[in-house]
């Protein structure tokens, strides 16, 4: 499995590379992915979006110099050309958004070349003093692997039992909700998908992607959500718990001084966390 895994990374970092022009292919069929924002009151807020062929997971080519549209409640606030990466990325004012979790739409605009449908994506905007719990996805509330996610439908990918019901129960208690998942960003919509149908609660969905991140960001995934938990924590302090099924999540999570809650599932079953991790087998039980 770990061989299949890192095969898999390997392709997904040579298809983030932009590749050359495709300016000659007509209405090819493109997907833009757009990307979930979250900040506070009063700072700028930076949407971003991504232009790529609809090919198959995980291969897409990155299509530079198209224009992207931002809406909010479908009014246009700004256009964007693509980069060499496939990125748009428009910072806004705070005024357009108020608190809570909003959506906000991208549209591909005149192009000649590709065709593509409208993505939606989350702003959330939180008191700084807000409570938070981050939680990772796969064998984490989802008992499936990376793999499985492009394997098999959406529809057919189970939750562990008592992951909604919990992470309901803490919204509902007032807690704010992040998803931090290692996934490659091709896989966004399918994650989103996943999370819509089994009804869990909305929250602001990370994701891996190198062309999002500075280019010194490592490899490894426990880096990488290190790297999304100091963000994270500079803008909300009060991040009470985080929860993840490798020792990479619990070091992210340790690094930055938030609790760490291992979920042991029979795959993990032998292996030995730090005596500073909490432990659990149930979502039911917490």
């Amino acid at each position: 499995m770990k061989s299949k895994y890192i095969q898999l990374v390997i392709l997904l970092f040579l298809s983030s590379f932009a590749l050359p022009s495709l300016a000659n292919e007509k209405a090819k069929q493109a997907v833009i992915s757009a990307y979930d924002a979250i900040s506070i009151p009063g700072l700028n807020i930076e949407l971003k979006a991504k232009l790529e062929r609809d090919r198959s997971i995980p291969l897409r080519r990155n299509i530079s110099k198209e224009v992207l549209g931002f809406y909010i409640k479908d009014r246009l606030i700004g256009t964007v050309t693509t980069d060499r990466k496939g990125i748009a990325s428009l910072v806004v004012a705070p005024a357009y958004f108020s608190r809570g979790i909003q959506n906000y739409e991208v549209k591909l605009l005149n192009s000649r070349s590709f065709q593509a449908r409208p993505a939606t994506a989350l702003v959330t905007v939180w008191e700084k003093d807000q409570r938070i719990i981050v939680t990772d996805i796969d064998k984490t509330i989802s008992d499936n692997s990376s793999l499985d996610v492009i394997r098999v439908p959406y529809n057919r990918q189970p939750a562990f039992d008592g992951a909604r019901d919990y992470l309901t129960r803490m919204r509902d208690d007032g807690i704010g909700i992040v998803y931090l998942t290692a996934r490659e960003d091709v896989l966004l919509q399918l994650s989103k998908n996943w999370l819509d149908h089994l009804d869990f609660p909305k929250g602001h969905l990370y994701l891996w992607d190198l062309a999002l991140l500075p280019s010194r960001t490592p490899w490894n995934h426990g880096a990488y959500k290190s790297l999304r938990m100091k963000k994270l924590k500079s803008f909300f302090p009060n991040i009470l718990a985080a929860y993840g099924d490798k020792i990479h999540d619990l070091e992210a999570y340790h690094e930055h001084g938030v609790p760490a809650f291992f979920f042991r599932s029979d795959y993990n079953r032998n292996e030995v966390i730090p005596s500073w991790a909490h432990e659990f087998e149930h979502w039911h039980d917490l």
